[in-house]
């Protein structure tokens, strides 16, 4: 008899508010430095959309804007426990505290059936 093989999948969806005193050079770095992390340690993504600059409800770090950003992330492992890939969202919000240009975020674990759009090959609904 062989090993048992498991495979868990679980999405993720990340929003992260960007100082707005950033270029958009260095803007576009900060959210490919997210996507980045995001897949070095096994994620997948799925969605992403870029929601601009929003007014707070309360000044934030002296700040009274933000530029938000979501990610729809897929993190999968194979093998037996424990769960390396499944770590992401923890990997994730280290890297968010230590950047200092990311001032808020939030990472949720949502069902599939709550991605923006269904990954690429899924078949049906």
């Amino acid at each position: 008899m062989g090993k048992r093989h498991y495979e868990r999948e679980r999405f993720y969806e990340t929003v992260f508010v960007v100082k707005p005193t950033l270029t958009e050079e260095e803007y576009k770095k900060v959210v490919e430095a997210v996507k980045n992390e995001i897949t070095r340690k096994g994620g997948e993504i799925l969605y992403e959309e870029d929601w601009g600059l929003r007014q707070f409800a309360y000044p934030i770090e002296k700040f009274t804007h933000g530029r938000y950003y979501l990610v729809q992330f897929r993190a999968v492992n194979e093998g037996e426990p424990p769960y390396e890939n499944l770590n992401v969202p923890n990997e994730l919000e280290f890297f968010y505290r230590v950047n200092e240009n990311i001032i808020r975020w939030l990472t949720s674990k949502i069902r599939k059936s709550q991605l923006k759009a269904q990954p690429k090959g899924a078949a049906g609904g």
